[in-house]
């Protein structure tokens, strides 16, 4: 059962990292600007460096995290965007990440690339949050005063009841909120840190992919038995999945690729790369109503 840390609260110390891929410096800046007003702000040195596609190499990336997990004053982490390098930290560092997490448990703020941390957390039995980064937060178009709000709640372990779309299978269920990005699920399948989901509801999301990228993925996880045993799933926003010249749309595939798993299907919950990307806590407990509505439980 995944545990929740100490609460995070107002004027805690929180540390803004880049795991993964980097993004310009103003854009991290500002995001830092707006979280300052709740929470006091340790920017990484290492947070505005990019080589390549990604934010430092990945001895400098892990030792970031590193940091932020052994300084007992930081009582979050937060990321400053997605991309792609968390599974290259995971696959080398994964031991010293579970060590340090597991002397001084803490929360970690992101989602897309950041699922394989969440899927770390998870292991180690660690609540998370999947949420916008750091890098969004400094777009105010993009992350409003509202849905900021809704965020500070949600790192604070207040997450706001969601309205999904409708179901595509099944009907209600409860479980233990996990998952986060398929692509990023999909290459984690085969490996030690493949997460396990049974007893789950799974939440899933992408971005870019084409249906039967989709349909390979999903493929991948039913035969690695990721999906074995799980409670349902709650699908996300599938933005830029369109179809192909074949005319299969992306709820097709992940309808039918579901289905055959026998678990109840949800759609439409408003979470992912869209406009609408509601924070919410992994790890923690969620029913799913009837009516598509998703309630967090407030256990401990």
């Amino acid at each position: 059962m995944n545990q929740r840390s100490a609460p995070v609260a107002r004027g805690d110390l929180v540390a803004v990292i880049s795991p993964s891929g980097p993004s310009p410096a103003e854009h991290i800046h500002a995001g830092v600007t707006r979280i300052a007003v709740r929470y006091r702000v340790q920017l990484d040195h290492r947070a505005c460096a990019a080589r390549g596609y990604l934010a430092g190499s990945d001895r400098e990336r892990a030792d970031a995290l590193l940091d932020a997990l052994h300084d007992r004053s930081v009582r979050a982490v937060i990321c400053t965007r997605g991309g792609f390098g968390a599974t290259r930290i995971v696959e080398q560092f994964s031991d010293e990440i579970e060590r340090a997490l597991r002397a001084d448990p803490k929360p970690i703020v992101g989602f897309s690339d950041v699922t394989a941390l969440h899927a770390l957390w998870a292991k180690v039995g660690v609540r998370s949050v999947h949420g916008a980064m750091v890098a969004r937060i400094g777009t105010p178009d993009a992350v409003d005063d509202e849905a900021l709000a809704q965020w500070f709640d949600a790192v604070e372990g207040r997450t706001a009841a969601m309205q999904a779309e409708r179901f595509a299978a099944g009907g209600a269920f409860e479980g233990r909120a996990a998952g986060g990005n398929l692509a990023v699920l999909a290459a984690l399948a085969g490996t030690p840190d493949s997460p396990r989901f049974e007893g789950c509801a799974v939440f899933l999301e992408d971005v870019g992919e084409r249906p039967y990228r989709v349909d390979r993925m999903l493929t991948q996880l039913r035969a690695s038995g990721g999906f074995a045993g799980v409670a349902g799933f709650v699908l996300g926003e599938w933005r830029d999945c369109g179809p192909g010249p074949d005319g299969t749309t992306v709820d097709e595939v992940l309808v039918e690729g579901l289905r055959r798993i026998g678990a109840p299907v949800v759609l439409g919950a408003p979470f992912g790369h869209g406009e609408r990307n509601a924070p919410f806590e992994l790890g923690a407990r969620v029913s799913v109503s009837d009516a598509c509505r998703l309630v967090w439980s407030c256990d401990s």
